[in-house]
């Protein structure tokens, strides 16, 4: 087996994630702050099922200001638990509920503080029955919701039934409405039924903006399905749920709220909340990749062309870029595991090294410069497409792949232009300028950023081929490095008779078998290819490093999935590999 010594501990620069996850079956619950909200809904006296049965399933969700870019969530039949970032002076984290009502009805799907992404609101009705032109859908709420309405405190509401087509109507009310709050912050109005209905605390200790948002929309009649009776019913659209009002129900019967949970996971990942999260499968048979027991290879793609770059998009899906041009984002996969829809972002770039996203910005290294590609709604749509500099030509290969750390500095290894003799590690401001975070490399690339480090493979003259710590605050000139203090940063030797074509750390917790401070590398030598990854050395020895998948031909890039997922781009092959832990039999 390989195995080759490591140079420096690896926990100096890589610790644990944050997220306090635990493998879990539906319906149990994810987190034990969820547990907690849960259990106390179990125990309201008020008779109102704000969640639903019960748990449907559990996530890690890319969000953009979270801690490491993710956050867990919990779906349920009537919303959606997130777990965030504690509030200051607060040692535990706060369970939010999401805005899933406001998502469905304005297709923006919320994947930060400020970053969203457009998608088309979903026709599914409401009341969770089949298409009916009397239930309004999702879509066709879209219409009227965010739209101002005067204030009506104290009178009589106006009378408006909607349907399907989205077009209020005016018509008799099942019961006669007056306005009696008008919430000034979304400018809509609260008839009496739901102040009343409010004031009795259905929630238990949890207030009712807590509970449900603020509202969006104006209350309308329409048809509700309960229980499969269509009834008139008062529908009004909060931003986390739509609160469902039948007057012809018993007094306690006649609130409810819509499954926007259910609907909302239906809507973002085109599937029903499945029995388990995460469940990876490997997609298509691959017999000749070999990985350890208790893992499993597949070809995740093999009709993309010939991928050599990869990146986890801010949605959570894959993205590549090929040898022939093309910037791919993989929008969803088949029953195995193997990819399914593809978008094409970009064609036509010059002889691509890599792929980093940050936000709404792609970078991608090419000959003579690196290219900025902006989705700005992240529909797939390239907005804006240009050269971010051409004062830098990328390493060649992998080598030039680009990264970009927690502050969003985005960092590759080429030599500057004009000159082209001075092989650097340079930080690209987002004007273009370059600024030179390493000098005194040798031939660098390619590069990994862990907790707030920039790592840099080299080979040092006269030195070993090894990781590398660097600096990252951008000087206009460096000077050489003496040998003494480039080994004196170095993390991991590698062997001296193979390339090493990408480097990543593995921060994802839902691999018992691996340790979140692990490193893996994808290498090749000749026509052969592998993935290596770190393990603990003896006691007061270094890691080692050892062979993790093999059979590969020449593998040059590296991505980790939500779900655990290892994708690997094998240039030689033509496909993307993916190796997951497979979800134990029922």
């Amino acid at each position: 087996m390989f195995k080759q010594v490591v140079a420096a501990l690896i926990v100096t620069l890589i610790g644990v994630s944050l997220l306090p996850v635990r493998q879990a079956d539906s319906p149990t619950l994810a987190n034990p702050a969820f547990e907690e909200i849960w259990s106390a809904r179990s125990a309201s006296t008020s008779g109102f099922d704000l969640w639903g049965s019960e748990p449907l399933a559990w996530r890690i969700e890319s969000y953009a200001d979270a801690p490491g870019g993710r956050r867990i969530v919990q779906y349920f039949d009537r919303g959606r638990m997130e777990l965030g970032l504690p509030d200051s002076g607060r040692e535990e984290p706060q369970v939010y509920q999401g805005l899933l009502a406001l998502e469905l009805t304005t297709g923006r799907i919320h994947l930060g503080d400020s970053l969203t992404a457009s998608r088309t609101p979903p026709s599914i009705p409401i009341d969770s029955g089949s298409p009916d032109d009397r239930v309004p859908t999702y879509a066709a709420l879209s219409n009227v919701v965010q739209e101002r309405a005067p204030s009506r405190l104290g009178r009589d509401l106006p009378v408006a039934w909607i349907d399907s087509t989205g077009q209020p109507a005016p018509g008799s009310p099942v019961v006669p409405l007056r306005g009696a709050e008008y919430i000034e912050q979304t400018g809509h109005n609260l008839p009496d039924v739901t102040v009343s209905f409010f004031a009795r605390r259905p929630f238990g200790t949890m207030g009712w903006i807590e509970a449900m948002g603020l509202p969006i929309s104006e209350p309308y009649w329409t048809i509700y399905r309960r229980d499969g009776t269509p009834l008139p019913s008062l529908i009004q659209v909060f931003e986390r749920r739509i609160l469902v009002y039948t007057p012809a129900l018993p007094a306690e019967q006649r609130f409810t709220t819509a499954n926007t949970g259910r609907h909302y996971y239906r809507w973002r990942y085109e599937t029903d909340p499945p029995r388990r999260w995460p469940d990876p499968r490997p997609g298509r048979d691959a017999p000749d990749i070999r990985v350890p027991d208790g893992f499993a290879a597949g070809v995740y793609a093999s009709d993309l062309g010939t991928p050599v770059g990869l990146a986890l998009g801010p949605a959570g899906n894959i993205w590549a870029v090929t040898a022939e041009g093309r910037v791919l984002r993989i929008d969803s996969e088949r029953e195995d595991g193997s990819a399914d829809r593809v978008t094409v972002i970009a064609e036509d770039l010059p002889n691509p090294r890599g792929i980093a996203i940050t936000g709404t910005t792609i970078y991608v290294p090419v000959d003579g410069g690196v290219v900025r590609i902006d989705d700005n709604d992240l529909n797939g749509v390239a907005d804006r497409m240009s050269y971010v500099t051409r004062n830098l030509d990328p390493a060649p290969g992998s080598r030039g792949a680009p990264v970009i750390d927690g502050q969003g500095r985005v960092f590759v290894a080429g030599t500057l232009v004009p000159g082209g003799d001075q092989r650097v590690v340079a930080r690209l401001n987002g004007d273009g300028e370059v600024l030179i975070s390493g000098s005194g490399v040798s031939n660098p690339g390619p590069l990994i950023t862990a907790r707030q480090q920039l790592l840099v493979v080299d080979r040092p003259a006269e030195g070993e081929q090894g990781l590398y710590r660097m600096p990252t605050n951008g000087t206009r000139s460096a000077s050489q490095d003496p040998l003494a203090a480039v080994l004196s940063r170095r993390v991991v030797k590698f062997p001296g008779d193979v390339t090493v074509h990408a480097v990543l750390r593995f921060d994802n917790v839902l691999w018992p078998q691996i340790d979140p401070d692990t490193l893996f590398a994808a290498i090749s030598s000749g026509e052969s290819g592998s993935v290596v990854r770190t393990i603990p050395g003896d006691v007061g020895a270094p890691p080692d490093l050892v062979e993790f998948a093999t059979g590969l031909s020449q593998p040059v890039a590296l991505a980790v999935g939500l779900d655990g997922s290892l994708f690997v781009a094998d240039a030689g092959r033509g496909e993307i590999i993916k190796i997951v832990v497979p979800a134990p039999e029922e």
